[in-house]
Parts: C-alpha cells; sequence; structure tokens
C-alpha cells in the first residue's frame, strides 16, 4: 500500500515540476473566449443557463485538474450596482474608523488597508435593496454550485488596498492557510488535500485594477501540489512563486474565482491615485465552515421586501433563486434533533432556504417572516 499519513518532507522541485508541465489551450476550455497567461477568461454575456451543466463541468475542471482559476469579465455587469456596494462599504468604512482604531488585518498593519469584516451581512443591512441587486446574480450561483453543489454558504469582506499598499506574501487560503506549517503538519495528507474542496475563493472588482495597483498574482496549476498547504512558506517555494506568477489587469465589476489551494498573493499598489477595491467572496461547501460568522436570518429580514418584489415579478425564477441561495441557510444540520427531527417524508428537517421560499408562495409580510425565521433559529439551538 503506498498510502502514508503525513506528507514526507519538502521537495524544493515538487512544485516546479507540476506547474512547469502543466498547460491548458483554448480547446480545453471552449467556452471560455481566450486564455491569458494560463488563465480561462469567460464574458459573462457568453454564458446561457441552458447549458448550466455543460459550463459547470467546465469550471470545475479547470478548478480542480486545470490552471485553477478563471474570471468571468463583467460578472456585475450594473456599474451603477456595483457603485452603490461601493458607496455603502465607504460609508461602513468611515463609521467604523471611529469605533475600531488601527484594527490588525490578515497580511497588514492595522490602518495599511481598508477592510470592512462580514461585508456580507453589513452590505444587507446598509442598503438592503442594493444587496439584493448585487446577489441576485444566476451566473455567481452557477458558479459557486460548479465547485461546491447546492447549500453553500457565501461570506464576504471588503478590502482597499491604497496607494503604496506593500504586496503580500504568497501564500493558500483557509482552512489550513491560515494555520501554521506546525498546527498544518498534525492534519493527515488526506484531510490537507480535502481543505481544498470545502471551499472557494472570489472577489469582484469595485474600481478598476490596473497592473500597477496590485491586482492578485496568481500561480497556475499550483493548487495540484498536494502538500502545499503545509510547505508554502519554505523560501525556495516563495522565490519560485515571486518568479512565475502572473496577474491579470482587471476592470470594475469584473470577477476571479480560484481553488483555495492556489498559491497567490496580492500585488503591491505602486501608484498614487487607485484604491485597489474588491469585494472578497469566500463560499464555503455545506459540509464545511466559513471563517465568518453570519446572521442570515438578520440578512434575510433586510432584504425580505426585496425577496418579496421579486417573487410578486417573476415566481422563482434564476434570480430570485440565485438571491435565495446567497442570504438564506441551504443546508439544515446541525440541529437539535429533539426538537426539530426529520420529517415523516424525508430524512432533514427544512432549510432556512426551505422556510424562506415557504414564506414567498404563502405571501407572508415582514413580521410573519421574522416569526417563523426566528423559530426556525429556535429549535435548532441545542
Amino acid at each position: 500500500m503506498s498510502y502514508k499519513r503525513l506528507f514526507p518532507k519538502f521537495n524544493a522541485s515538487a512544485l516546479s515540476e507540476i506547474c512547469g508541465s502543466s498547460s491548458i489551450s483554448k480547446a480545453d476550455v471552449p467556452r471560455a473566449r481566450e486564455v491569458v497567461q494560463q488563465i480561462p477568461i469567460y464574458h459573462k454575456e457568453d454564458i446561457s443557463l441552458n447549458d448550466a451543466e455543460g459550463v459547470m463541468e467546465e469550471w470545475h475542471g479547470v478548478l480542480k485538474d486545470g490552471p485553477g482559476v478563471f474570471v468571468v469579465k463583467g460578472l456585475a455587469d450594473n456599474l451603477d450596482v456595483v457603485d452603490r456596494a461601493q458607496d455603502a462599504a465607504n460609508s461602513i468604512i468611515h463609521s467604523e474608523k471611529l469605533k475600531y482604531a488601527n484594527r490588525g488585518d490578515h497580511f497588514a498593519a492595522g490602518g495599511k488597508n481598508e477592510r470592512v469584516w462580514n461585508y456580507f451581512q453589513k452590505h444587507a443591512h446598509e442598503d438592503p435593496s442594493g444587496f439584493s441587486e448585487y446577489y441576485a446574480n444566476p451566473i455567481l450561483n452557477l458558479i459557486c454550485e460548479a465547485w461546491l453543489g447546492p447549500a453553500y454558504a457565501l461570506t464576504s469582506q471588503l478590502n482597499v488596498v491604497l496607494p503604496s499598499g506593500a504586496a503580500q506574501e504568497p501564500h493558500r487560503d483557509f482552512h489550513l492557510g491560515f494555520q501554521s506549517s506546525e498546527q498544518t503538519a498534525r492534519f493527515p495528507a488526506s484531510m490537507q488535500m480535502a481543505t481544498q474542496l470545502l471551499t472557494l475563493q472570489g472577489a469582484i472588482a469595485h474600481s478598476d485594477m490596473p497592473a500597477e495597483s496590485g491586482p492578485t498574482l496568481l500561480l497556475p496549476f499550483s493548487q495540484k501540489y498536494d502538500a502545499g498547504y503545509i510547505h508554502y512558506r519554505n523560501k525556495e517555494l516563495v522565490d519560485y512563486f515571486k518568479a512565475h506568477a502572473v496577474a491579470l489587469p482587471m476592470q470594475k465589476g469584473d470577477s476571479l474565482f480560484f481553488n483555495p489551494g492556489l498559491h497567490h498573493a496580492a500585488g503591491a499598489n505602486v501608484t498614487k491615485d487607485v484604491k485597489r477595491a474588491a469585494n472578497l467572496l469566500q463560499i464555503s461547501s455545506a459540509f464545511g465552515k466559513p471563517m465568518e460568522t453570519v446572521d442570515r436570518t438578520a440578512v434575510t429580514l433586510s432584504v425580505w421586501a426585496d425577496l418579496r418584489a421579486k417573487y410578486i415579478q417573476g415566481d422563482f425564477n434564476s434570480s430570485l433563486d440565485a438571491l435565495i441561495n446567497i442570504v438564506g441557510e441551504g443546508y439544515s444540520l446541525p440541529t437539535n434533533l429533539d426538537l426539530d427531527p426529520p420529517p415523516p417524508t424525508g430524512y432533514c428537517p427544512p432549510s432556512q432556504q426551505d422556510v424562506i421560499r415557504k414564506g414567498l408562495e404563502e405571501g407572508w409580510g415582514y413580521r410573519r417572516a421574522k416569526e417563523e425565521l426566528l423559530k426556525r433559529d429556535s429549535v435548532r439551538r441545542a
């Protein structure tokens, strides 16, 4: 049996062998318009919901066995909605500067960047209708399901890298990307590889991002290096990344999605006047745990009027389905099975998304929706 519980010691050439021998062509990704620096470039207007299974299959292959990253140009194609989302973020940033002086960031000292933690929930409270327009995006829903399937959970952080903002060191992302090498080494190799399958990382540009503003540096195919979570801090790998990483300029509304195991790093903003702003999306599998806690009942109630309006306009169309999938908890577990047992006709009790859909079908007003959603919350508690 060749399977080993733990990874072997560091092999300096392993990553370069994988990245140096891997490539992708336009023929491998027929729905992309082009492949630039080994990154497939899609355009929202080319993607059809009638081809949902085909495009999800293609994206899944890109993320798992391909370069590990793709771009969707114009994912947020209504720039007024993007600007409105950034206006909400700016308002939150202003109020939080008064509340939290020099608050820290993952990779920068306090005050060097402008970051809104749990921007997802704060955005919903700050501008409910703007939030609803932003996330009622069927193509975003397809992207999430392509990697994670249904009942995913989306969280987000708004990040603004100011002029002269320094580059990050190359890294991998949540879960094990946030652990030390010593902590990571305690997890079996199978768990280290599995963590890639539990999360999808993404970003939607809230500003134009010319090359000199430092858009994300990416090392295509590096997610295929199985031992990457334990070894990405090694100097040889850092040097290889800096010599071979690529970056693509972005326009406002463009998006980038990548496997969390892809080696990447935000670039340095060497401009004098560009505030590089992005909504950083982290989408988690129903079987994983997101990085931030979100009160999804509060988010749902914030946008209940918009949910009702969209239902009245077009029943459960693709835009409303996308918004429900984004705001509501799609997986009914864990729960308190004494108070919330599986129904006689099924295996799991109703999820929050089930309650939302029932409420829309039955025409619940805000008060009834709040009552039913809080009741669902209460029976799930231990």
